[in-house]
């Protein structure tokens, strides 16, 4: 395996799932429960991931140029969900399902998905399954843990926002000029 596809992967999945910095909306949200009700839901996005990939790869196994416009759409997508965290209001967690979307949303399926088209074999598209995976239990590990280093989630989130925003905004410039590049008719 390439280990520089291997390092892009890792970072590019857990950050877009953000394990840490998505646990104070979750927080502010569950109130008992949490480890029970964070391994369900958990569980539920890696489903998600799951059953999006399955379709992602229906659907390029339809159409051949299907991958490359893919990686367009999420170069575009990450573009502007980096501009929207960047300049335009946050909105609080209210439910749920806004928690479903943070750990399983179109920044980590996409991102995911440009992932395994990556993919030159199949050791590398285990290893991508493997990331996620890794990411969702590194998820629920930091829900668990919260309480004991509470001080320390709220000081990395408050550096890491503007910066997600910034690396998102990279993210999707780097995503729809790698398929400008493998786009040949």
């Amino acid at each position: 395996m390439d280990i520089s596809f291997a390092i892009t992967s890792f970072l590019l999945i857990n950050y877009m799932m953000d394990p840490v910095g998505n646990v104070p909306a979750f927080i502010s949200i569950v109130k008992n429960n949490r480890k029970k009700i964070a391994g369900k839901y958990l569980i539920l996005c890696l489903f998600i991931i799951t059953f999006f990939i399955f379709l992602a790869n229906m659907l390029f196994q339809l159409f051949d140029v299907a991958i490359i416009i893919f990686q367009m759409f999420a170069g575009v997508l990450l573009f502007i969900l980096g501009i929207k965290m960047l300049f335009f209001e946050k909105k609080k967690a209210k439910s749920l399902p806004f928690i479903i979307s943070l750990y399983s949303g179109p920044g980590v399926i996409t991102t995911t998905i440009y992932m395994l088209s990556k993919a030159e074999n199949f050791n590398e598209k285990v290893y991508v399954y493997g990331v996620v995976v890794s990411a969702i239990i590194f998820s629920w590990i930091s829900i668990a843990m919260y309480e004991k280093f509470e001080i320390y989630f709220k000081k990395i989130i408050r550096y890491a926002v503007g910066w997600k925003g910034i690396l998102l905004i990279l993210f999707g410039i780097y995503f729809f000029i790698d398929s400008l590049f493998c786009f040949h008719l």
